[in-house]
């Protein structure tokens, strides 16, 4: 949680109407908002399914272990992350990453029965960017927090990490409603015994549906406009204008 900086005396509260507004006018925030939200509707998708479709379509006997595995590979992924965010830009790391989620997601859809050890694999090249998707969007948002503050002279943090926290909530009650909702449309029986068409539809969910969204989020994410330049110099002239406050109040 970010909280706001301590109230000036008479400053009012924002609606959440206004909040909105504030928000809509900011176009850096909305661009990573709608990545995002497309992100968290894709990842409660395929988290909804996960169980299933490793125990039924690959044969994963302790699909625990493989989650072991799959956030060790992403915690050792950070200073990586980092490193590229800080060489090619954040938002085309973020980027980056959404794109192997996609591939990885795509090379599962063609996985047999039995296949554990390539499943694990995929698994865990996918847990490297575990990482990624908690790290940058966060850092992206606080840059774009900064186009509010140049443009209105206030810190604003908290409304805009309350937005990207309803995105996220909004997100991931979509995700996890619809993939339950079209398991049931195939025919899937969560107790077993699914035929192989079942199973094929499921592979079919699994493997491609979180990728139809992710794709549109790459492309989003890489039209973000607020690039590591754009940003040093935006925070140079806050920085300024903030010196100069500064020194006048201590002039008064």
């Amino acid at each position: 949680c970010v909280p706001e900086p301590p109230p000036v005396l008479g400053e009012r509260r924002i609606s959440f109407l206004q909040g909105l507004r504030i928000v809509s006018k900011n176009g850096p925030f909305k661009s990573i908002v709608a990545a995002l939200f497309l992100g968290y509707v894709a990842e409660t998708f395929r988290i909804t399914i996960t169980l299933f479709f490793a125990r039924d379509a690959i044969g994963v006997p302790n699909i625990g272990l493989i989650y072991v595995f799959y956030f060790i590979t992403g915690l050792l992924a950070v200073p990586f992350w980092n490193w590229l965010a800080k060489r090619i830009g954040k938002h085309k790391a973020l980027a980056f990453a959404f794109s192997i989620v996609v591939a990885t997601n795509t090379a599962v859809f063609f996985l047999q029965f039995g296949q554990v050890g390539l499943f694990t694999a995929i698994f865990m090249a996918k847990g490297f960017c575990f990482g990624a998707l908690e790290l940058l969007p966060a850092a992206l948002v606080a840059d774009a927090v900064d186009v509010d503050t140049a443009r209105s002279r206030s810190r604003r943090q908290g409304l805009f990490f309350a937005f990207v926290t309803m995105t996220n909530k909004i997100g991931q009650a979509i995700g996890q409603g619809l993939s339950l909702i079209l398991l049931g449309a195939i025919g899937y029986n969560a107790a077993g015994n699914n035929g192989p068409e079942v199973i094929d539809h499921m592979k079919i969910l699994y493997g491609l549906g979180p990728a139809l969204l992710l794709v549109p989020g790459i492309i989003i994410i890489m039209r973000y406009r607020l690039t590591a330049t754009r940003h040093e110099r935006l925070s140079a002239a806050i920085a300024r204008r903030d010196a100069k406050a500064e020194a006048l109040l201590l002039d008064n």
